[in-house]
C-alpha cells in the first residue's frame, strides 16, 4: 500500500530557515511512519502574505537554497511542498525578477518535472486578487507563461508522474485558487481530470474567514467525485500579517473518498500529521464534521489570532481601557 502523509504544519512568515527546519523534521518523522509521500502546504518555505517582501532578492535566494535542503531530504520518500520559484533570466511585468507560485515534487534527491512543462515545478494557473490577496503584484501565472511562449495553459497543465513500489501514479497536483475556477474561464483540475490521475492534490494556504470551509466541502467534494479520486487538500496554520491586517490560518486539511465524501479532517489551529493508505481511503468511515454555531468559530479565529500575535511579539501583559461598551468588554474577555 501507499502511504501518505498530510503535512498541517505552522507556518512563519517571512522566515524560510524556521519554516524548513520545522519542514525537515515532519519529513523525518514521516520516514519513521514508513509514509512514501509527505505533502506540504503552498508556500510553506517563505509564507504567503509577504506584501514588499516578495520584491527582496536576497530573500528570494534564502528560499531557493531552503528549497534545495528539502530535495536533499527526499531520499527514499517524495515531498510534495509549495515555494517561491524564480527565473532570474526574465522579468515580472513590473521589470522586477520573474517569480511564480510554485509547487515542488522530489524525490531521491531530485525533482520531478511536469510533462509539457518547461520548469520542473507546477505553477500557479488562477491569480487571486481580492481581499488579502495581492498575487498579480508578485507572481507571474501560468496562463501569462502560456501566452508568452505562445501555447494554452491547457496543454502546459499536466499530472506529475511518480514510480514508487514498483507502480507508477499519477498526482494531478495543483495550488489553492486553481480549485476554485467556478468563476474563471480556466479549469485547471477538470483538465488535470481529463489527462488519467490516481489522486488530487491540492497545496493551499488559505486564511479562516467565516463559511468558507462548508464552502470548500462542497467544491472540493465534487471534484473528487468528478474525477473518481481521492483528493487531498492541505492547509497550514499560523498567522500571517499583510500590514493592514492579521489573518488566521485554521488548517481543517482535508481528505475526500472518491465518491467526494469526507473520510477526514485534521484539528484547526493545530500543527498536525496525518497518515492514509491510499488504497484504503474509500473504506474509511464518513468523517463526522464538528458542529459548532457562527459565533463558535469567529471566537476561536480571533481567541487563535490574539493569542498567537502576543506570543510572536512577546507580551505577556495587555492594559485596557474599559468604556462600559461593548467593544472594550469583549476585547477584555478576549484578552484574559
Amino acid at each position: 500500500m501507499l502511504k501518505i502523509a498530510i503535512a498541517q504544519m505552522k507556518v512563519i512568515p517571512g522566515h524560510p530557515d524556521e519554516n524548513t527546519a520545522n519542514m525537515l523534521s515532519m519529513v523525518e518523522e514521516a520516514k519513521k511512519h514508513q509514509a512514501d509521500i509527505i505533502i506540504f502546504p503552498e508556500m510553506a518555505v517563505p509564507g504567503y502574505l509577504l506584501g514588499d517582501t516578495w520584491e527582496q532578492t536576497a530573500f528570494i535566494r534564502d528560499c531557493e537554497e531552503c528549497g534545495q535542503d528539502i530535495i536533499a531530504a527526499s531520499q527514499d520518500i517524495a515531498i510534495i511542498f509549495g515555494n517561491v520559484a524564480a527565473d532570474w533570466n526574465k522579468k515580472n511585468n513590473d521589470g522586477r525578477v520573474r517569480k511564480y507560485n510554485a509547487l515542488f515534487l522530489a524525490h531521491q534527491g531530485q525533482l520531478v518535472q511536469p510533462e509539457n512543462m518547461p520548469y520542473p515545478f507546477v505553477i500557479k494557473a488562477l491569480m487571486p486578487n481580492y481581499r488579502e490577496f495581492n498575487d498579480t503584484r508578485h507572481f507571474f501565472s501560468l496562463r501569462q507563461l502560456a501566452e508568452e511562449l505562445h501555447t494554452t495553459a491547457e496543454k502546459l497543465l499536466s499530472p506529475l508522474k511518480l514510480t514508487l513500489k514498483g507502480r507508477s501514479y499519477s498526482i494531478g497536483a495543483f495550488l489553492c485558487e486553481d480549485g476554485w475556477s467556478d468563476d474563471y474561464n480556466l479549469a485547471p483540475v477538470e483538465i488535470l481530470r481529463s489527462k488519467g490521475v490516481d489522486m488530487l492534490v491540492d497545496i493551499s494556504s488559505s486564511p479562516y474567514t467565516l463559511g468558507k470551509n462548508g464552502k470548500r466541502h462542497r467544491v472540493f467534494g465534487r471534484l473528487a467525485k468528478e474525477a473518481g479520486v481521492p483528493l487531498f487538500y492541505v492547509n497550514n496554520v499560523g498567522i500571517q500579517n499583510n500590514g493592514k491586517t492579521v489573518y488566521t490560518f485554521d488548517g481543517s486539511s482535508t481528505l475526500y473518498n472518491s465518491q467526494g465524501i469526507m473520510a477526514d479532517c485534521l484539528p484547526k489551529y493545530m500543527q498536525q500529521l496525518g497518515y492514509y493508505d491510499l488504497e484504503s481511503i474509500d473504506a474509511m468511515p464518513k468523517y463526522k464534521r464538528e458542529k459548532a454555531d457562527a459565533i463558535g468559530h469567529i471566537f476561536a479565529a480571533v481567541s487563535y489570532g490574539v493569542r498567537s500575535f502576543l506570543s510572536d511579539i512577546h507580551m505577556e501583559k495587555v492594559v485596557i481601557g474599559i468604556s462600559g461598551g461593548i467593544d472594550s468588554a469583549v476585547a477584555a474577555a478576549l484578552y484574559t
